[in-house]
Parts: C-alpha cells; structure tokens; sequence
C-alpha cells in the first residue's frame, strides 16, 4: 500500500515507572474544567494524572493494586465526569476530582516527585502485599483497600471490589435511558454491566461525592477472547453494544434490563449475544485477536444511517464496516494492536487510527486515504483523543514505550489526508488564478501553466521569461 509519511514534533515525554496494559491509559476531562487530562496506571498500584505542559504528575495515587485499565465518564450520573480505576485483583476505585485548580509547574514537580519517591521505595514490597490480598477474605480486602486509598494527594472516593480478571472498561449509556453504564470485559470470556445506585439517604463527602454503590445488572459469556468494547449506533440512532471477537469479527450484547425488566440476571448468557461475523479474505487467521471501534463520527446528518465502526487485527487488517458490509479494507505487514479515531483534519469527520507495536501508526479518512507517522520505539500501549494546552484542547497521541517512558503528542494536526500535486494546490487557489488570468494565461493550456510556475519558482533572468510575459511587459 503506497502512502506518504507525515511527522509530529510536539511532544512531551513523561517518565512513568513499571509497565502497564494496553488499556491502562485514557485521555479525558477528570476535573471537569473542560480540558483534557491524561491519566495512565502501572501494574505496581501507581496511577498518575498528566495536566497542561507539565511533564511530572498533577495527582498521583499509590497501592492500588495491580493496574489493567482505566475510564473517564459520568458513572454516577451527577453530570461530573468520575475517573475509574480497574485491577486484576478486581478492584474498583472512583475518584471524584473536584479541584480544578493547577499548581505552578515547581509545585507540580515537588509533588510529583514526592508520589513517585514513594512509588518507588514500596514497588518492592508490591509482590507481597498482593499475595497477602489474596488470602485475605471480602470483606478483609475491602476494610485494607479503604485503608490503603492512595499514598499520595488522590485518594478515592469509593473502593468496591468486583469479578477479578478486568481487561478493559466502558463508560456509556448503552441503554439509551439517560443514564450511564459500567462496562467491564474480564479475561475469562465475560462482559459484565454495572449502574451506580446512589445510598439511602444519599450522603456527600468533602469533594461534593455522592456515598453508594455499583449494583450489578447483567452479564454475557462470550464464545470468544474479548478483544475491546465499542458502542455503535443503529438507523433509529439507538446505542448498541458490541464486543470485537477473533477473526476480525464481533458480536452483539442485548441488554435485558432494557428490553426485560422481569428477567432475572442470571439467564441473560449465551441467547443474548448475537454473533456478527464480518466475510472477508483479507483476515488471514480466523483465530487472531481483533480490536472493534464504534460510533465513527461522519461530519454530517446521519438520521436513518448505521453507525461507522472500524475493526483492526494483529496480523494486520484494518477496514471500516456499516451493517455488516465493508466500506473498505487495508491490508497492512505490521501488527495492529490498538485502534482510535481522532478528527486530524477539522472537517468534522473522524479519522480511523491503528498502531502497530512497533510504532508504525496508520491515519485513515473514511474516503480510504491514507498517511502513517512512524514513532521511533517499540510501544506497549496506544491511546488518542484531546489534551488541554494553553486553554483549548487539542487533538492527541500517546505512545507507552517498553522503557517506562511515555510521549504525548498534541496538536497533532494536518489539512488534508491525500498527497496533491503543486499543480492542484495552485488551480485551487482563487487569486492566483486571478493574477494568471491577467497574464492573458490560458488556464486549460498545461504547458503554459508548467512554465508560468517554473519561472516564478526558479527563474533568475530574462531569458528564463516565458514568452507571454515578455509580451505582456512589452505592452
């Protein structure tokens, strides 16, 4: 596949100590000031919020557990934004983040030093404690986790612990009754949805925090690994859940609270997932892991249309599908891992973003053009979306390296995907056809045109002068 390469160069590096999974990481608004923060957590318990151009953490938290993904979004349904925080362990931690205020950078640095300082002396006393958890009972594990809360400055507002083996997280009203849902996927081939129920009476603490609980509503066990979580729209615009599957395909959950209040739980399995398999040759191995996206924005009145949702493989497929039906397919020799969507451009229509796990990423517009930005590592996790600089929020990159490193690329822009000529450029442009068209140029003439330009570019001395501009002069 034949494509031009395009480059970011503003970036921050940010050093983040231990690894972390692929959906450990998430760009979003977690204090409600209506700019983009990026949060990230590690496999040693550690999470760290990034705000504006500070490359040390505003907020930190420490003895988490072992971090597998993390969610922004309104899980308490108060219109306030709540940062989640998943672990194997099956811990599930909210944090209300009230204070909107942003430390000078030298304040950023001390306290983010100090969180990772502290990070760093426990991270060795981390196996250990884990094992310890283990043993313990419920109840045991709940009373040591609302104890631990976080070493640092952020501590959650609530501790619950859920099904252990969490692998991702998603925050949307799949229901389409105005209220949000928890998603969560597990390891073990199950998708289980949660509602926050706020405590009788409802008690607030400090931060404005309303005291409750996530009320599990229903479950689904997949034939397949679950790849990722994505929400699609139908043609009457309702939501739909979707969960990708192996061998580039996906399927569909029912949500029974929605359509059933009056069935129990418990039976919602295997007839209320309705299995999507996506026909294609380009998926060269029916058993290789697939990343699914949904809700792909078009730029444009879309009533009575399905929603655009993308699908990505490791061995290397990415295309774009509408009911079912392939728009267009890319066949790639990289390995795609992760997948996004970003508007680059400005127009409105969202961009198809897949990164490979060595860094190679692809940029695809719905019109099937196509660039790719190479980042120089090897990555473990990939994530795009908004960042908060200077006041406004910008479109996004994120790369988490092997090396405890991360870079963030904002103000990742670009005017357009497809390459075009000097030619094309120039006809486009109203004025200087104006100024060619009192050269007595003929526009439709090609040669003419070519020589009018090459003159202008690269000429140096009369006898360069095309010859309708001698004539012109002349007059």
């Amino acid at each position: 596949m034949s494509m031009r390469s395009v480059s970011f160069v503003q970036r921050l590096e940010l050093d983040v100590p231990g690894n972390l999974f692929t959906h450990a990481l998430v760009l979003g608004d977690v204090d409600n000031d209506q700019q983009s923060e990026f949060v990230v957590g590690t496999v040693n318990g550690l999470l760290c919020i990034f705000k504006g151009m500070n490359a040390e953490p505003w907020k930190a938290a420490s003895g988490l557990g072992m971090v597998t993904c993390v969610g922004i979004g309104d899980v308490c349904n108060k219109k306030k934004n709540v940062l989640v925080c998943l672990t194997a362990e099956g811990w599930c931690h909210l944090f209300h983040i009230s204070d909107v205020k942003v430390p000078t950078a030298s304040t950023e640095k001390r306290k983010g030093s100090i969180e990772l300082d502290k990070h760093k002396a426990q991270s060795d006393k981390t196996s250990a404690d884990k094992e310890k958890q283990k043993a313990a009972s419920d109840a045991e594990k709940t009373s040591e986790a609302a104890e631990q809360g976080g070493i640092g400055d952020l501590q959650p507002n609530h501790t619950q612990h859920i099904p252990a083996n969490t692998k991702m997280v998603l925050i949307y009203d799949v229901d389409n009754d105005g209220k949000c849902e928890l998603i969560v996927g597990h390891t073990d081939r199950i998708v289980r949805a949660y509602r926050w129920v706020d405590a009788t009476p409802a008690e607030t603490d400090s931060s404005g925090f309303s005291s409750g609980h996530l009320e599990h509503i229903q479950q689904w066990y997949l034939p397949g690994q679950v790849g990722s979580l994505a929400v699609n729209t139908r043609p009457d615009g309702t939501p739909m859940l979707v969960v990708s599957q192996p061998g580039c395909n996906y399927v569909e959950l029912v949500c029974v609270w929605a359509t059933d209040k009056n069935k129990d739980i418990d039976q919602a399995t295997e007839q209320h997932v309705i299995y999507h398999p996506i026909s294609t040759t380009r998926a060269r191995n029916p058993g290789v892991s697939t990343e699914i996206l949904g809700h792909i924005s078009r730029g444009e009145d879309v009533s009575g249309k399905s929603g655009l949702y993308a699908l990505c493989t490791l061995d290397g497929t990415l295309m774009l599908v509408t009911d079912d039906k392939i728009v267009w397919s890319h066949l790639v020799d990289h390995q795609l891992f992760a997948i996004a969507k970003l508007d680059i451009t400005g127009d409105g229509k969202e961009e198809v973003l897949a990164c490979a796990w060595d860094g190679q990423t692809y940029i695809v517009d719905q019109k099937k053009q196509t660039v790719r930005f190479h980042f120089e590592q090897n990555v473990c996790a990939f994530c795009a979306g908004h960042y908060g600089v200077d006041g406004r929020n910008s479109p996004a990159l994120v790369y988490a390296t092997f090396n405890n490193q991360i870079y963030l690329y904002w103000n990742v822009k670009l005017n357009k995907i497809p390459s075009a000529s000097l030619r094309d450029v120039l006809a486009a442009d109203d004025t200087l056809q104006k100024h060619v068209q009192d050269l007595n140029v003929n526009s439709s003439d090609s040669e003419q045109l070519r020589q009018l330009y090459r003159w202008c570019l690269y000429g140096k001395s009369p006898q360069q002068r095309p010859e309708y501009i001698e004539s012109q002069e002349n007059d």
